[in-house]
């Protein structure tokens, strides 16, 4: 530990709640699960608006592919921007959740 740190606590270490160590997991968690849920309904909706729009299905795959990469990096950084992580879950996970919805909706009434 760094002579500063310890000038500031009066020589005592730091330590870190339980409950602190439980906030910055679950925001860990909101950051890296609720990204990827939300990279993934992204990357199914992409991919149908691909097909749909004209391009072979496996190039709008790739394509949603490769976008939903960006998606995926912009959403675990943006997860730790919300003032709870229940708002990061709630955004990540939920709208996740709806463009997957979306897009298993929509191909049903294609197909």
């Amino acid at each position: 530990m760094s002579a500063n740190v310890m000038a500031r606590n009066g020589g005592a270490k730091a330590s870190v709640s339980r409950a602190q160590a439980v906030r910055t997991a679950n925001r860990f968690a909101a950051a890296i699960l609720g990204g990827y849920l939300f990279a993934y309904g992204f990357t199914a909706l992409a991919t149908f608006i691909g097909f749909g729009l004209g391009l072979p299905f496996s190039e709008a795959q790739v394509l949603a592919w490769m976008l939903g990469a960006l998606v995926y990096l912009g959403a675990m950084l943006w997860g730790f921007v919300p003032r709870t992580a229940a708002t990061a879950w709630a955004v990540l996970a939920g709208g996740g959740a709806a463009m997957g919805s979306a897009a298993w909706a929509l191909s049903r009434l294609t197909v």
